[in-house]
């Protein structure tokens, strides 16, 4: 059986914060960098255990607190208007980019970056508005 996860992930003081939706599971880094192997980490290990045990590995887990089920579908919904909105294209110093592209969004006051492969999410950053420099560089270091 196979399930979907999808994560809100936020900036909270210096760490990363992924909180997922379905279950009330959250996770820490101190790098977006490091947020996928730490969220890969934490699932397969409920899924090892679980299979060890022959039981549900989310059983027992209650959903996300509605806060953050609430800012996920607001952001999911502000997202698709996006992509056919203002989605640009990037340019590197070689020229455009044809393989990703920029969304640039705002949500309760702070900046949100987001680039695409296609129509695959790779990377969002939020940021103050007065901090877009500091944001862009974050984006600039994923592929």
């Amino acid at each position: 059986m196979q399930k979907e996860l999808n994560f809100l992930i936020f900036r909270e003081g210096g760490w990363w914060v992924a909180q997922c939706i379905e279950y009330d599971i959250a996770i820490q880094t101190r790098t977006l960098k490091d947020m996928e192997y730490e969220i890969q980490r934490v699932i397969n290990g409920r899924i090892a255990i679980a299979g060890e045990l022959k039981i549900d590995p989310f059983e027992g887990l209650p959903s996300a607190p509605k806060e953050y089920q609430r800012i996920y579908k607001e952001r999911r919904l502000r997202r698709l208007m996006a992509l056919h909105d203002i989605k640009v294209p990037l340019y590197t110093s070689e020229g455009e980019d044809k393989e990703h592209s920029l969304i640039v969004d705002e949500f309760a006051g702070r900046l949100v970056l987001t680039i695409y492969k296609g129509d695959e999410e790779i990377v969002t950053v939020e940021c103050e508005f007065n901090d877009l420099h500091r944001a862009w560089n974050a984006v600039n270091r994923y592929p």
